[in-house]
């Protein structure tokens, strides 16, 4: 099932899936490209992230870098 995150920030294609030998699992990897021009600190509440304690410290590429990798990681 395709997660929908915020297109105007992030897009994320399906997942590949492999076997890890190491887990004895199935493993989905995801390819996600965001965009952080269009980074708004608002999609932290709307996916209910947590937000990054002193937020207005930190670099709009790495508020970005952050946002994204949570929500690719959204169960």
């Amino acid at each position: 099932m395709m997660k929908v995150p915020p297109q105007q920030f992030i897009k994320m294609n399906e997942p590949i899936q492999i076997f890890s030998a190491f887990e004895e699992t199935f493993i989905d990897i995801y390819n996600a490209e965001f965009f952080n021009g269009i980074y708004d600190d608002s999609v932290f509440k709307k996916y209910n992230i947590p937000s990054i304690n002193k937020l207005h410290e930190i670099s709009i590429k790495r508020k970005a870098e952050y946002l994204a990798g949570r929500i690719v990681t959204i169960p």
